[in-house]
């Protein structure tokens, strides 16, 4: 687990219908929403560059045409981008199954409306610290102001390991 900083790869979820967005993703998928103008995507795939990402990998399905025309040919960044498609009702786990062939042994899976600064190495170094077999960031709704107040899909414990994943925020 020695060699885990040589994390080159960042898969990105953009395949949903993004219906809570409409009527904006009527015509767009949900991560090329514009924000100042630029397409969200665009701000989400700076920040890997900055943070050392050689490779992206995009999952599309709704509306995949214009991920794909956007940034197959217009990286401005020195990246190696491709892209995996699956159906636009597939779930989550069925974009990365359908990706197999196409992930490094080690990446960094990430959702495409999503955005937070990278801090790589700390997240690495917690990942073989704790030895795990996975690692994942979570934002604490500790003072309410997330998308659903307090409440978070995820419950850790004092040694900050995942203890429960509830998608439907049940507990």
């Amino acid at each position: 687990n020695n060699n885990l900083y040589n994390i080159n790869q960042a898969v990105i979820l953009a395949g949903g219908k993004g219906e809570r967005l409409r009527p904006i993703t009527n015509t767009i998928p949900k991560p090329m929403a514009p924000v100042n103008g630029i397409p969200f995507l665009d701000y989400l795939i700076f920040s890997l560059a900055q943070a050392g990402f050689k490779k992206i990998l995009i999952l599309v399905g709704y509306k995949s045409e214009v991920i794909i025309s956007r940034y197959e040919k217009n990286n401005n960044y020195g990246l190696d981008i491709s892209f995996s498609y699956s159906h636009e009702n597939c779930q989550t786990g069925k974009r990365i199954s359908d990706a197999y062939d196409q992930l490094d042994e080690y990446f960094l899976l990430l959702y495409g409306d999503n955005y937070w600064p990278i801090d790589l190495k700390s997240m690495i170094g917690l990942y073989n610290l704790n030895n795990a077999l996975i690692t994942t960031t979570v934002y604490s709704n500790n003072n309410g102001t997330g998308e659903y107040g307090k409440e978070n899909n995820i419950q850790v414990n004092k040694s900050s390991l995942v203890n429960k994943y509830d998608k439907k925020r049940n507990s």
